[in-house]
């Protein structure tokens, strides 16, 4: 059984070499697109495909945004190399546990979808967010009681047609029947909002009527906050509401949690 992973990633600089290296052992090899990246990650994904095997390095030079599309090119790619399963991740998630393992145990079951459970972690005012890897110095996440939101799958590709906008749901062919199983073994560490400068970054923009109506309601809200009001909104609106100070994580219940700080590169 082959094991691949897909990356869609555009200024990631901040945590892309920590993906790559924390990913690639995990898996059998890497697919990875940049699209139109301006902050040294296409630069540094080079480097590392030069410095490990197993790496596929893909670029998509389009301001038009359609991850789907994209995303189930990159599956079908990763069939044509050679993989039987495709983990679909972004460059803020990361995998904790033995995919290789659990994918192994439900595909005697005849699973051709596995949902892993997940947690998002915050900055706050009690992190480091001076290290290299700002990932590193966050240490502060949802309690178990927070649903986790993003349902990233793993795919097995045999009747692949396509995911759907967003990433998160899958889709085969008509002869093929959907069969989900939910891993508690593997765990998603979501890390959405890190320094400010990324932040800033990653929500600036005036976008188009297409790429917004893709977007869910929260980027939908920051873009609004941009286009009233630029980048000082925005960096505005991430010191009050984005980094929690120590008594509004006490009140929104975060738990401490250095797995990840400790596993990573």
């Amino acid at each position: 059984m082959n094991l691949a992973m897909t990356l869609l990633v555009k200024n990631e600089i901040d945590v892309i070499e920590a993906h790559v290296r924390y990913h690639r052992p995990k898996v059998d090899f890497m697919v990875i697109m940049d699209n139109m990246s301006t902050d040294g990650t296409y630069e540094a994904l080079e480097r590392l495909q030069g410095e490990l095997d197993g790496i596929t390095l893909l670029t998509m030079a389009s301001s038009v945004y359609d991850q789907a599309h994209w995303v189930s090119r990159m599956v079908r790619h990763c069939a044509h190399l050679g993989a039987d399963w495709v983990v679909n991740s972004d460059a803020d998630e990361f995998w904790l546990g033995d995919i290789k393992l659990v994918v192994n145990e439900f595909w005697k079951y005849g699973a051709n979808i596995i949902h892993p459970e997940g947690t998002t972690f915050w900055p706050t005012e009690m992190d480091d967010l001076s290290i290299k890897c700002p990932i590193k110095g966050m240490l502060w996440c949802d309690p178990p009681s927070v649903p986790f939101g993003s349902k990233k799958p793993v795919i097995f590709v045999q009747g692949f047609s396509h995911v759907e906008q967003g990433n998160h749901f899958v889709r085969f062919f008509p002869f093929v029947k959907d069969h989900l199983q939910k891993s508690a073994s593997l765990m998603i560490r979501h890390y959405p909002f890190r320094r400010e400068e990324q932040f800033v970054k990653k929500h600036r923009g005036i976008w188009s009527e297409t790429k917004l109506h893709q977007m869910g309601e929260g980027w939908r809200s920051l873009n609004r906050i941009f286009v009233e009001g630029g980048e000082d909104a925005l960096r505005k609106y991430y010191r009050e509401q984005v980094v929690l100070t120590k008594e509004r994580a006490e009140q929104r219940g975060l738990i401490n949690d250095y797995t990840l700080a400790k596993e990573i590169p």
